[in-house]
């Protein structure tokens, strides 16, 4: 059997065992060093998933580390044109962007691993700090800003005016002030979107308990990764359902497909890439490119068909003087396709 026959198998098994009208797979690539978000060019692909008539329910089964901040509003409100309920399974991780989306389901139903976590979003634009080693820029936590100031204040007691002018100015010298505004808008936005994901629900929660959720998740997990697990979850307010044996059962032979199919496990790492490719080693200077095995970075999928995000990439491997190894990744060609 083909990868698609395999978890066009795994999926009609899971919507069996779920009784579900429609069920959409969103997975996107958890593998360490080579993630994929949930992007705004995936909402298109949805189109081809969704129920030609509106149905009774939809089973989004999604895995996924984040992504922007938007895309969680712009799936869930384009699904509940088609469904009266929307119900988010989650096999192992929906962290970020993937929570806020859960804030919008109706059920979330969490098999033993899973995890949620925080919404407090991370901002990186132009003008954010870089790595004094890479000059890559780095992200700003929203929360980090708001500890650092709670931080001098309650532990060093620096309350009066002036100290808390000298605290900011040290903090401007290493963000800039522009950042610091994305930060506070960045902010606001993630928790009107989720109090407005909150809303659009079938039965949606009373006004107190809406905020008392988001400020759980935005100001008091105090880390971006920590993991919520499905008591917890239910604790704070998700409508978590622990899945009978089949379904979880069910959850988890469809999560392992995406994780064999996407090399989740499998760390990604430049150079062994290339290595593993057929790429040789130079004894000096640069060597000739390698081109990688095409990787899968995101899937889409139904019984309709499967959208499948590719990245084909090729790595130019070389030797310092010094005798150490480097390697250059560089995309050659990456979109979307349809795997028949």
């Amino acid at each position: 059997m083909t990868p698609r026959e395999l978890r066009l198998e795994a999926l009609e098994a899971l919507r069996e065992a779920r009784g579900s009208d429609v069920l959409i797979a969103y997975v996107t690539s958890t593998r360490p060093g080579f993630t994929a978000i949930m992007a705004p060019d995936a909402i298109r692909r949805f189109a081809d998933h969704v129920p030609e008539e509106q149905v009774e329910r939809i089973d989004l089964f999604l895995h996924t580390d984040g992504g922007e901040s938007t895309v969680p509003w712009r799936l869930m409100t384009y699904l509940r044109e088609y469904a009266e309920t929307i119900d988010v399974l989650v096999p192992v991780r929906a962290f970020s962007a993937g929570t806020v989306t859960a804030l919008g389901a109706d059920h979330v139903v969490m098999h033993p691993i899973a995890t949620l976590g925080p919404i407090d979003p991370t901002v990186t634009d132009p003008y954010s700090p870089r790595d004094d080693m890479t000059g890559q820029p780095l992200g700003v936590g929203v929360e980090d800003v708001a500890a650092y100031i709670a931080m001098v204040k309650d532990d060093f007691g620096f309350g009066d005016d002036a100290d808390l002018t000298e605290v900011f100015k040290l903090l401007t010298e290493r963000v800039h002030p522009l950042t610091l505004g994305h930060v506070k808008r960045g902010t606001q936005q993630a928790r009107m979107l989720g109090e407005k994901l909150l809303k659009s629900r079938r039965d949606p929660p009373a006004d107190e308990d809406i905020q008392t959720l988001l400020d759980e998740l935005t100001r008091r997990l105090f880390f971006h990764g920590h993991p919520i697990n499905r008591r917890e979850a239910a604790d704070l307010g998700f409508p978590v359902v622990i899945p009978t044996p089949d379904i979880e059962a069910a959850m988890w032979d469809l999560y392992l497909e995406y994780e064999a199919d996407m090399n989740l496990l499998a760390p990604f790492e430049v150079v062994s890439a290339a290595v593993d490719a057929g790429g040789q080693l130079p004894k000096s200077g640069l060597g000739q490119p390698v081109n990688i095995p095409q990787e899968r970075r995101v899937i889409i999928e139904s019984a309709t068909q499967a959208d499948v995000y590719t990245l084909d990439a090729e790595i130019l491997l070389g030797r310092r003087d010094d005798g150490g190894i480097i390697g250059n990744f560089a995309v050659r060609q990456q979109g979307w396709s349809i795997e028949s």
